[in-house]
């Protein structure tokens, strides 16, 4: 109902934001349900792979590209680096790869501060026959203590003075199990303000 609202342009400019952010606030809703729903198959065993043959290069392109506009109007530069062949193309669950990429691009933004030359940086690689991709940003970074919980169930950080950020501890989780489903693994590296 709310995107046939927004679509009717039958509203008066401040129901338009109330619709729009509600709009927004249902679409995170669903997400968090959905993450919750996958943790709960993932522990009952029935977490399957749905692989299929893609081609890699505008898979990516296309996952990332769904960033980059939100990048833009943040001040914050993105750039992609794809450095395979442009015909590659690989067995993979789209799906589960999706999860993990959004998830990653996501939090590179919300911590790169808005409008302070910040970059995140997408970069596709191999690396002794695996396929390697890595999220980069410039932002605030992780204290020490925290970096070796960040892929924890719903671990947030106890440092004094960090800012709440409403998050739930669960995107990072879900994307270290969807790793491991994948047979891959997925790993952070940082230090405070390196981002």
């Amino acid at each position: 109902p709310l995107s046939s609202m927004l679509k009717g342009n039958r509203l008066d400019s401040r129901d338009f934001t109330y619709a729009k952010t509600a709009h927004e606030h249902g679409k995170q809703l669903l997400q968090l349900v959905s993450e919750i729903l996958d943790l709960s198959k993932l522990e009952s065993g029935k977490m399957q792979l749905q692989e299929t043959t893609v081609s890699l290069q505008p898979f990516l392109r296309r996952v990332a590209g769904a960033f980059e506009s939100h990048a833009e109007r943040l001040g914050i530069t993105f750039v992609f680096e794809y450095r395979l062949p442009e015909r590659l193309r690989v067995l993979v669950d789209e799906d589960k790869l999706q999860k993990v990429l959004n998830n990653l691009l996501s939090n590179a933004l919300k911590f790169t501060p808005p409008h302070s030359g910040g970059a995140v940086r997408v970069t596709v690689s191999e690396t002794a026959g695996m396929l390697r991709i890595g999220v980069h940003d410039t932002g605030r970074g992780m204290h020490p203590d925290d970096l070796p919980h960040v892929f924890e169930r719903f671990y947030q950080t106890s440092q004094p003075g960090a800012p709440i950020e409403g998050g739930t501890g669960i995107g990072l989780a879900l994307c270290r199990e969807f790793a491991e489903l994948m047979h891959g693994r997925i790993t952070a590296e940082s230090a405070p303000g390196q981002g």
